[in-house]
């Protein structure tokens, strides 16, 4: 109940789904499965939109697949070329426009509106519009000149429009229809858990989370800056459910050994040392907050002992790291993964844990301004030049401590 798998179906533990949408690509459940039919697709994003089939099988992705499909004027084709064809009532429009400005008259002697609707007929033949047989004038007698209509006895008279009109029906287009191809997303299935190499991630939320968001709408991404989960030793919620709380599983190549919770057993411990060695990227932080939890108990560690009322114990934390910061959950810079660092020691010092640091420099680094502010005072931070001074220094380290428990 400390992990965050990403998973979409409830579980005794999770009853409440951890990503019901599944929209966290990054999640254990979303990288770590297989895609039926497809499967070359090894995440579940990709199966979802490559791993699937189309019902036309020339189109292999989601995207492709959707944007085609038949349409009802040209057949198979997209659906932007589609919305763009039609049929028109008149014959031999293709366009919308030109069919919209086209039509037919009742007269098929007429082919334009203008014409269709004022159509008629005038006194003088040859005229055919209303404002040219207006305008015009013929005599009376014979077809005389006005000069000449009235000394041969006729009368100079203009012509007389009557209105004939005619009925004009504009041009109907009717879009075409689209009916997109279907298509069937990949079916993911993760793996067991089973199989998780037993890797860690900060806590906090995911880089780019379109599934989480706050109160106000705003997309939560990141540290948690609310409750600081990889600063502190607060123990996981899956109950609220407060998903930040959760260690997310990881599936790292180089993943180290497991965490031994607070032991009297000296010859594990010592095996578990022996099998460490540096492989990939440095991540103090999480080693720092994993060490502070395994004091107090929760996540992965048992509930410490109860202390003796008649006791007065100290509580101590030594930090040994030969690199400096390179990569966290979030960041790949120093000074980012520094800062969240520093917050994790600040919580520490004011919980009265005392804290050691050593710096095993051996690649010629910077000395750690952030170790060096970390340990809980300058006698506490301790940089090494050689693998070979880590002996004398834990054993400098021990007795300190051992007088301090006498003195006490």
């Amino acid at each position: 109940d400390w992990i965050y798998w990403g998973t979409t179906t409830p579980t005794a533990i999770f009853p409440t789904p951890q990503d019901p949408t599944m929209s966290d690509n990054a999640s254990w459940d979303a990288l770590n499965g297989t895609c039926s039919p497809s499967s070359s697709q090894t995440n579940r994003n990709n199966c979802f939109t490559k791993g699937g089939t189309c019902s036309n099988s020339s189109y292999t992705t989601q995207s492709n697949c959707l944007s085609h499909g038949v349409c009802s004027v040209g057949g198979n084709t997209t659906q932007t070329t589609c919305n763009s064809n039609g049929t028109c009532s008149v014959a031999g429009q293709t366009t919308q426009s030109g069919c919209t400005s086209s039509g037919t008259c009742s007269n098929t002697n007429y082919t334009s509106q203008s014409a269709c609707v004022n159509a008629g007929t005038c006194t003088i033949a040859s005229k055919t519009s209303q404002s040219s047989c207006q305008n015009a004038h013929h005599c009376s007698v014979r077809s005389w000149s006005q000069s000449q209509c009235a000394s041969h006895g006729g009368s100079w008279i203009p012509g007389v429009w009557t209105s004939t009109p005619f009925t004009w029906t504009a041009g109907v287009w009717t879009p075409a229809t689209f009916a997109a191809y279907v298509w069937t997303p990949g079916v993911w299935t993760p793996k067991n858990h089973s199989t998780w190499n037993g890797c860690v991630m900060d806590r906090g939320y995911p880089i780019s989370p379109s599934y989480l968001v706050d109160s106000l709408g705003n997309h939560l991404s990141g540290p948690d800056a609310t409750y600081n989960f990889d600063a502190t030793a607060a123990g996981p919620d899956p109950v609220t459910p407060r998903w930040s709380s959760l260690y997310p599983a990881e599936q790292y190549g180089s993943c180290p050994q497991a965490v031994k919770a607070l032991s009297y057993d000296w010859s594990g411990m010592n095996s578990l040392v022996n099998a460490m060695s540096p492989a990939g990227n440095t991540n103090q932080a999480i080693g720092l907050q994993l060490g502070w939890m395994s004091l107090v108990g929760g996540g992965p560690f048992p509930t410490p002992p109860a202390k003796d009322p008649l006791y007065q114990y100290t509580e101590v934390i030594i930090l040994l790291t030969d690199g400096l910061n390179t990569q966290d959950r979030w960041y790949t810079d120093q000074n980012s993964i520094d800062a969240r660092e520093a917050i994790t020691c600040d919580n520490i010092k004011a919980g009265n844990i005392v804290l050691y640091t050593i710096q095993v420099n051996t690649g010629g680094d910077p000395t750690s301004t952030l170790l060096q502010n970390c340990a809980s005072s300058p006698d506490k931070f301790y940089l090494l030049t050689s693998a070979g001074q880590m002996t004398a220094t834990f054993n400098e380290i021990g007795t300190n401590l051992t007088k301090l428990r006498v003195a006490q």
